[in-house]
């Protein structure tokens, strides 16, 4: 949660900086031709009314600078959490299926080759603490990025929008038929990787 909360801030606060920047854009367009009509901030509050044209932009300019840098901090400390979760996770699978494995009788042992039982302890606990990090994780972090992204796009223009998001479909589909693809694969990856373990560890013990 507080992972998920970090990203949040960081989300919103690319979007603040992203808005900054149009702000300048608009700026310079609006002091350049009289025609073009002047930045609109948020509730009125324009920090840069009375100021000379260039101190506006430039303010503007150093305000997005600020918002970056602040977005920066918030990413780091995001990732550094995100690691200490993964890591602390990692340790407390491996705790239990040291433990589990204790546990088990003789007919266990017999009816599972040490090589799928080595595999099971390491990579196969690496495995799953990498699809809590690089999937679950990321895939809330995408989704939110998507919905707040999406509706901060929606408010700036709606046909835009959704000529961005009309290959979102496709992408998702082909995401779909790859994985089902993969997963076979995958399957074929284990079996081989629990063999060469095996044939790896009766090489070396005799």
């Amino acid at each position: 949660l507080k992972v998920i909360a970090m990203h949040v801030l960081t989300i919103q606060g690319n979007l603040v900086t992203l808005h900054l920047l149009g702000l300048a854009i608009d700026s310079v367009r609006h002091h350049s031709d009289n025609s073009v009509p002047a930045p609109h901030w948020h509730f009125d509050l324009d920090p840069t009314v009375g100021l000379p044209p260039l101190q506006q932009t430039g303010m503007i300019v150093a305000l997005s600078l600020l918002a970056a840098a602040v977005t920066a901090g918030l990413q780091y400390f995001a990732m550094r959490w995100k690691v200490e979760v993964v890591e602390s996770v990692l340790r407390e699978l491996r705790h239990r299926v040291y433990d589990k494995m204790q546990q088990l009788g003789p007919s266990f042992y017999q009816k599972h080759s040490s090589a799928s039982l080595i595999n099971r302890a390491t990579s196969d606990v690496a495995g799953l603490n990498m699809f809590l990090g690089d999937v679950v994780l990321q895939s809330i972090q995408v989704s939110m990025s998507i919905f707040l992204f999406g509706l901060y796009m929606l408010y700036i223009h709606v046909p835009l929008t959704m000529a961005c998001l009309a290959s979102t479909p496709i992408i998702a589909l082909l995401a779909v038929s790859f994985s089902r693809w993969v997963y076979a694969q995958y399957r074929l990856s284990r079996g081989l990787g629990d063999q060469l373990v095996l044939n790896l560890s009766e090489f070396i013990q005799g």
